[in-house]
């Protein structure tokens, strides 16, 4: 299999679906041109993504990297929060200044191949995934017959438009953008409160909780 990619993750596994892709393969010409279609299981883990960033009256002056679940779903939150209090402590004047510094967070299930492979570029507490390849995309009839259509025509920009209009079946955002905590709603205690956080990590995993029963 061509474009061959694999990816660490203890992330929970949410669900297995059965999903309609297509690809472009070579006919015996030496060009990847033919559409063909297939059916493939993927497996879904759900996977969180937080930055901070900082506000002046209302508007964003600056930003963080993302930061990615490490050790465990959500961990990605405590990462934000540990560099975003480091901001505050060695700058107390960001709060005299009316900036205010924000954590937000997405949730995702991103897609990857089922079964983790075994004993392949073992990391301690990760499985290892072969990602979904590249240049497969969600089936979608009409979109596929312009592709043939374009192609049977001869014109190849059409055929380019066609393909690149399909989406890859990579990832389904559940929560964007999400803000989770702010330096403004804990004046009292700014280093330590962690309610806001809290609860959204228990709505989160009673959400994951909820999908596992089903």
């Amino acid at each position: 299999m061509d474009n061959i990619t694999y990816t660490y993750s203890n992330a929970p596994m949410v669900r297995k679906t059965l999903i309609a892709l297509a690809r472009l393969a070579d006919n015996g010409s030496g060009k990847r041109d033919t559409l063909v279609r297939f059916t493939k299981e993927v497996c879904w883990l759900r996977e969180s993504c937080s930055r901070y960033l900082l506000f002046k009256m209302g508007s964003a002056v600056g930003r963080s990297k993302d930061f990615y679940d490490d050790e465990k779903f959500l961990s990605s939150i405590d990462q934000a929060l540990e560099k975003a209090i480091g901001i505050l402590r060695r700058n107390q004047k960001l709060a005299l200044d009316s900036t205010v510094v924000v954590i937000e967070t997405e949730i995702v299930d991103r897609s990857v191949l089922p079964d983790p492979l075994i004993n392949f570029g073992v990391q301690v507490n990760r499985q290892t995934y072969q990602e979904t390849p590249y240049d497969w995309v969600l089936y979608n009839a009409e979109k596929a017959n312009a592709f043939v259509k374009a192609q049977n025509d001869g014109d190849k920009i059409a055929m380019y438009h066609a393909w690149n209009s399909m989406e890859r079946p990579e990832q389904e955002i559940l929560v964007c953008k999400r803000q989770v905590w702010a330096s403004d709603m804990h004046y009292e205690n700014v280093y330590a409160s962690r309610d806001s956080i809290d609860t959204f990590k228990e709505v989160q995993r009673e959400l994951l909780i909820s999908r596992e029963e089903q």
